[in-house]
């Protein structure tokens, strides 16, 4: 199986030499951004029960993003802070199970107008719309207990299709497994199927991947993100994703709705969440997500919102934001204020 990540990845390469000719007028291109964002996180620890004050998700990111052909481009995103520990970030480096100062690094090459590959370090095709966003965006109080501590960033090969208007999007994964303890060596994989809608009001994200745990054993992992816009500036998401393998669709799952609202177009937004996450003794092979509770059979609620503000004239690279979280599984309720800005570089044509 690794020799045939590999194979996908490398086959990728000399497409940049095969189709180099494509345009005259083109050239290479590329745009840096680099993203700081601070926080301050501060609230009560309801399992002591104690106050507590942090960074929250102070961290720092940058990607780089372009185009080497008209049909070849890459995508690279670096996470190199995280909060006030400078250290587990690199700690992580190689690891398959834990996430660490590479998010992503990938090639994606287009063919035949409706065909993609794709190879290199991806998102896995686990947790729906909510693992479709930037990380600095989030606010990971808010957050499943899938997204807070499944490692999404694995090596993977992708190929898809897409219709001409392109709001249909089918793809295929192979890729590491996050419960596999290094990339490759661990000799865990995982195989996935991802549909991407786009039309007009509704937008969806379903996924399923088998997710390897022990060598030739695999457990399903199904993501369903929906989304649907009523009226212009008003959106609401809904996400849903399995926990357990026996009995997967009710034995343990992690349910989200999302409601995003401008009041001021692309100046003011409010945002409010909640989610319900349930357990019994059958959450066996993400047990880590529950790490905490006294056994593997819980109910928690995830509930609160807050306003966003984005303060530069037609530009949301800096934003504001004021958050309220209340988390049955962390134990804190929490308030966090923060800011967060994309600064743009761009190279070339």
């Amino acid at each position: 199986m690794k020799k045939i990540l590999v194979v996908c990845v490398a086959l990728m390469l000399p497409c940049s030499l095969l189709f180099s000719q494509e345009s005259e007028e083109f050239g290479p291109s590329a745009e840096l951004t680099v993203i700081p964002r601070f926080d301050l996180n501060g609230g009560r620890d309801n399992s002591v029960p104690e106050s507590f004050f942090d960074l929250g998700n102070t961290a720092l990111y940058t990607q780089l993003e372009g185009e080497i052909t008209p049909s070849l481009s890459y995508s690279i995103s670096n996470h190199w802070i995280q909060g006030s520990d400078l250290k587990a970030l690199y700690q992580g480096t190689g690891h398959s199970d834990s996430n660490n100062w590479l998010d992503w690094a990938y090639l994606t090459y287009n063919f035949l107008d409706h065909f993609y590959v794709q190879g290199g370090k991806d998102v896995l095709f686990v947790g729906g719309l909510e693992s479709d966003q930037e990380d600095y965006n989030m606010h990971s109080e808010l957050c499943s207990s899938v997204w807070n501590n499944l490692p999404v960033y694995q090596w993977s090969a992708v190929a898809g299709w897409y219709n001409e208007e392109e709001t249909t999007t089918i793809s295929a994964q192979i890729a590491t497994s996050p419960l596999g303890e290094k990339f490759f060596s661990s000799g865990l994989y995982s195989f996935g199927l991802q549909w991407r809608g786009e039309y007009e009001k509704f937008s969806n994200l379903w996924q399923l991947s088998f997710v390897g745990y022990e060598k030739g054993k695999y457990t399903p992992v199904i993501s369903l993100g929906q989304a649907y816009s009523p009226i212009e500036d008003l959106e609401l998401h809904l996400d849903y994703c399995n926990k357990v393998s026996d009995g997967w669709l009710y034995k343990g799952f992690a349910g989200y709705g999302a409601v995003s609202w401008y009041p001021i177009p692309e100046k003011m937004q409010i945002i409010a969440r909640v989610g319900y996450e349930y357990s019994d003794e059958y959450a066996d092979y993400l047990k880590v997500l529950d790490e905490g509770f006294e056994d593997d059979a819980f109910k928690a609620w995830v509930y609160g919102g807050g306003v966003q503000w984005y303060p530069l004239k037609n530009s949301q690279d800096l934003r504001v934001h004021a958050i309220f979280a209340h988390n049955q599984i962390t134990s804190l309720t929490s308030f966090n204020v923060g800011v967060t800005y994309n600064w743009r570089i761009g190279f070339g044509k």
